[in-house]
């Protein structure tokens, strides 16, 4: 969990902070190029990408476009009709090479100490930060509402709400109220919206024009973009480049708010809008500009604001072009960064392990570090985000550095474990799947099949093969040279014959052979088209012989029972050899 909740964290930090970085770039080489409403849209989107977990999102639909190739999974295309037996050193050829391990670079790790520590810091701060925002936003609406008072329905102020209202279109229920509290007009409430006019300074004030900017700021949710991004300030508190951008999103959303506003007026009458702003601007200082919107700025961005407006012109189609490009870039650009960082964030070392030894009649608790040893090795997956490390007691199987110790057996002199990151149970999360080899030889061919969950790294339950060919009955008869041999599963019957005399083993015997199928010598799984398989020959066993003939296959085919969180036997075909 620590381990996920680190690597969301700093993913989304180098997201955010790349398009932060893009646009003051933009804004130091470019600065006239691109209009204020697309330049508005750059800052949303730096604060979506310090709230949305883009690399979760490319996991979770990443299936969907992979479904149908297998590069990290054994495959086969057909299922094979003819099991031969197994020899030394031979292996199907429908599983894949033997894992030869590479040299394996060490991942950057962070012990559980420090992580918890920093995870612990990160939480306070998160909570300071909230906390004192949403003490002074409380403040802030608490002295509105004591210094409020009601706007006549028949007042200038009133009358213009109503008309610009229905021309905007905007079916909001807004509320218009004087306040001494403040000195400029400002919109505050995201639930509530209310227009608060100052008792005072509004005497050559252009009301429409402010009712106006207001409600286009209503309508395009700018209250609800900034408060978006003091959640985003709050999760990264410890990363200076969020905190620049609530003052740049603020600056460009009075920037596009007006162009919005002047887009279809008169040269004259932006001239006259501009004096709106100028005659507001005095009574701006010490607004908390977090919590609301104003017509109202920075007098250090009147000139900017004053020239963006008075040469506000239609978009060209080239700079509609740039404008486009640019952004798609950045965008690209941004989730590269969140995937890069998501894929090289210190991981965090194992748990620590408690392990008792007693010394006469005291016991001493001694508590170690568990790490793997990296020299210990066996095989990864194909993405890296599955590895299996060899202990003295079994497996430690590590899955995005989680890490969980298993009691599997892994045998000397045989091919190394194969090791995959595949979803098999169907909801859209990779589970470690992992095949080990438990018998080769003369006529033994065997592996087992082990898959874990990604999330907690338990062990989900595969329907053994015993449990399966317990309810598939078989009959052997035989008749001069030829071997009748009946098997039914699931209701279907299957019939095929051999010769005795075409057996490949029948030198062992005096051509006499048990009444039933025996299993167990070859035993592969492997996945096809996503699903758990798993292919059992069986064989005719001589009465006097010694070693066994293959003469059928049965290929299971399992499905994931949520509801017990078990893979059980669904589909099973027998074909003869």
């Amino acid at each position: 969990m620590m381990n996920k909740l680190l690597e969301l964290l700093v993913s989304l930090s180098f997201a955010g902070s790349t398009v932060v970085i893009f646009i003051f770039l933009l804004q130091c080489l470019l600065p006239e190029v691109f209009p204020t409403k697309w330049r508005y849209g750059l800052s949303k989107m730096a604060a979506a990408f310090y709230l949305i977990p883009i690399v979760l999102g490319i996991q979770l639909i990443s299936p969907l476009f992979t479904f149908h190739t297998t590069t990290t999974v054994p495959n086969v295309n057909e299922v094979p009709s003819t099991v031969q037996p197994a020899l030394p050193g031979s292996f199907p050829e429908s599983h894949p090479e033997p894992f030869t391990p590479e040299v394996f670079m060490p991942e950057p790790t962070l012990s559980t100490t420090v992580a918890l520590s920093f995870i612990c810091l990160w939480a306070i701060g998160v909570i300071v930060f909230a906390s004192w925002q949403t003490y002074c936003y409380r403040r802030f609406l608490k002295n509105l509402e004591h210094t409020r008072t009601t706007v006549s329905l028949n007042s200038e102020a009133a009358t213009q709400l109503l008309s610009i209202k229905e021309a905007l279109d905007l079916k909001s229920n807004v509320r218009l109220a004087y306040s001494s509290a403040i000195r400029s007009p400002v919109l505050v409430g995201l639930w509530k919206p209310t227009i608060y006019l100052p008792q005072e300074n509004i005497a050559n004030v252009d009301m429409g024009m402010v009712i106006r900017h207001e409600l286009i700021h209503l309508k395009r949710k700018d209250l609800w973009v900034k408060a978006f991004l003091l959640g985003a300030s709050a999760i990264h508190w410890f990363n200076p480049l969020v905190h620049m951008l609530r003052k740049d999103i603020h600056t460009w959303s009075e920037l596009s708010c007006d162009a919005e506003v002047v887009k279809e007026m008169s040269y004259a009458e932006r001239k006259r809008y501009g004096e709106t702003i100028l005659n507001v601007m005095a009574g701006s200082r010490n607004l908390p500009v977090q919590f609301c919107v104003s017509l109202s700025g920075d007098g250090k961005q009147l000139k900017r604001r004053l020239t963006f407006m008075l040469n506000s012109k239609k978009l060209k189609k080239k700079t509609l072009y740039l404008t486009i490009a640019a952004i798609s870039l950045i965008a690209v650009v941004s989730t590269s960064a969140a995937a890069w960082a998501s894929n090289n964030t210190p991981k965090i070392a194992a748990n620590e392990k408690s392990h008792s030894a007693s010394q006469g009649n005291h016991e001493v608790k001694l508590t170690v570090e568990k790490e793997p040893e990296q020299s210990k090795l066996l095989s990864s997956s194909e993405n890296g985000k599955v590895k299996l490390y060899e202990t003295n007691d079994g497996v430690i199987v590590d899955i995005n550095g989680d890490q969980k110790e298993f009691g599997w057996k892994v045998l000397d002199g045989v091919s190394k474990p194969w090791v995959y990151n595949v979803d098999l149970t169907g909801d859209g999360k990779e589970e470690a799947f992992i095949i080990l080899v438990t018998g080769h030889g003369t006529e033994l061919d065997t592996n087992e099949a082990h898959i874990v969950n990604g999330d907690d790294l338990s062990e989900i339950k595969i329907q053994s093969v015993e449990e399966i060919l317990a309810d598939l009955d078989t009959e052997v008869s035989q008749k001069g040279d030829d071997l009748l041999i009946k098997a039914k599963a699931q209701g279907k019957e299957y019939k095929f014959s051999k010769k005795v005399s075409e057996l490949a083993l029948m030198h062992n015997s005096d051509g006499q052979y048990e009444n039933k199928l025996t299993f167990g010598n070859v035993i592969l799984n492997y996945v096809k088209d996503q699903k758990l398989t798993v292919d059992i020959v069986g064989n005719v066993i001589p009465v006097h012989g010694v070693l066994p003939d293959p003469v059928c296959t049965v290929h299971v085919t399992y499905k994931y029972d949520q509801t017990q969180n078990e893979f059980v036997a669904d589909q099973i075909q027998i074909t003869p050899e």
